[in-house]
C-alpha cells in the first residue's frame, strides 16, 4: 500500500476545459442580452431563434447558474417555446426552489394559459411556502391584468418584492 500510485482522470480535466469553454462562449455571445435593458430586447428572427435555442439548452443543464439564468431570460424575451420546459422545472419538486421560482416568474411573464394555470395550482398545492406564496402573487397579478386593472398594478412593486424579499430569503 505504501507505493500505491494515484491515477489521474484525464477525461475529467478535458471535461472541465470543454465546460469552461462552453460557458465562456455562451457568456460572450449572449453577454449583451444579459446586461441589456429587458425592454430593449428586440432581435431579428434568426438571432431570436438562436438565442431561444441556446437558452432552451441552458435550462436542461445541471449547472444551477446556467439553468436559472436561462429560465429567467426565456421569460424576459417571452418565449412561447419555453413554456413546456419551464413547466417541467416548476413541477419538479426535486429541483432547487430558486430555479422553480425563476421558472414561475418566467411563466408569468410569458402569459401562456398553461403556465398561468400551473401558477394557480402551484400556489394552492405546493408544499414549499415561499414558492406557493410567490406563484399566488404571480397568478393574482395576471388575473388583475386580465380584468383591466393595469393602472393599479405596480409592476415595480412586484419586481421589488421578488428582488428584495423573495430573492433575499432564498439566499439567507
Amino acid at each position: 500500500m505504501k507505493n500505491k500510485k494515484l491515477t489521474s482522470h484525464k477525461g475529467v480535466g478535458k471535461m472541465k476545459k470543454i465546460s469552461l469553454t462552453a460557458v465562456l462562449v455562451f457568456s460572450i455571445l449572449f453577454g449583451s442580452t444579459i446586461f441589456a435593458n429587458p425592454d430593449n430586447l428586440k432581435f431579428d428572427d434568426d438571432k431570436y431563434d438562436l438565442i431561444v435555442e441556446n437558452y432552451l439548452i441552458g435550462v436542461q443543464s445541471d449547472n444551477f447558474g446556467l439553468k436559472t439564468s436561462s429560465a429567467y431570460y426565456l421569460g424576459e424575451i417571452e418565449s412561447s417555446e419555453a413554456v413546456i420546459p419551464l413547466l417541467k422545472i416548476l413541477s419538479n419538486n426535486e429541483e432547487d426552489v430558486r430555479t422553480r421560482i425563476t421558472a414561475a416568474l418566467s411563466l408569468y411573464k410569458i402569459g401562456d394559459g398553461r403556465g398561468i394555470y400551473r401558477l394557480k395550482m402551484t400556489s394552492k398545492l405546493d408544499d414549499n411556502k415561499r414558492l406557493s406564496e410567490l406563484t399566488g402573487r404571480f397568478y393574482l397579478t395576471h388575473i388583475l391584468r386580465e380584468m383591466g386593472y393595469d393602472e393599479e398594478i405596480d409592476e415595480n412593486s412586484l419586481k421589488e418584492y421578488v428582488q428584495n424579499v423573495a430573492l433575499y430569503e432564498m439566499f439567507h
